[in-house]
């Protein structure tokens, strides 16, 4: 998750449940972009696992140089202009999580009135909620938006739904 402050509040004394960075606009940049793949390569060493991770062609993805190598990820990009129909998060995933996460939202802030709890929430309430709310994204949802971007045939499927399913559980 992004931020604009670089020390919220809300984060002392706390577990933070995702992995936070802070800039002046809150968007993905190219370093933290880098950060962030260097981290998961280390994991993925730890785990001795290779992945394959395809990027749409935003500016903050193209990391590429001689200094910067990882030894578990393998990058590859989307053709330019068809992030919206091959990109795999396009096609159900994102709005899946969006759902779940104003649903869980919405009970939270009912709840807070009928309690009488302040209603407001921090960052760390909203990296909370989306941590439960990706728990509701099932493998099954992110299995057919791979295939709505038609990234494997038949046979390339049950190849992909027995990692996914061995990954997610």
């Amino acid at each position: 998750m992004i931020g604009k402050s670089k020390n919220p509040n809300c984060f002392k004394k706390q577990r933070i449940p995702l992995p936070y960075e802070a800039n002046s606009t809150a968007w993905m940049t190219r370093n933290i972009f880098k950060e962030w793949l260097k981290t998961w390569d280390e994991e993925l060493d730890e785990q001795n696992r290779d992945i394959l991770l395809w990027l749409d062609n935003v500016d903050s993805h193209h990391v590429e140089s001689e200094n910067f190598k990882l030894k578990r990820i393998k990058i590859r990009y989307l053709m330019p202009n068809t992030t919206s129909v091959a990109q795999p998060m396009d096609q159900g995933i994102i709005a899946t999580l969006k759902r779940y996460y104003k649903k869980i939202l919405l009970r939270d802030k009912v709840a807070n009135i009928e309690y009488g709890y302040d209603t407001d929430i921090n960052i760390l309430d909203a990296m909370r909620m989306l941590e439960r709310a990706w728990e509701y994204v099932t493998p099954d949802t992110i299995k057919n938006c791979f295939a709505k971007a038609k990234f494997f045939d038949d046979l390339d499927r049950e190849v992909f739904i027995c990692i996914l399913v061995n990954y997610l559980v």
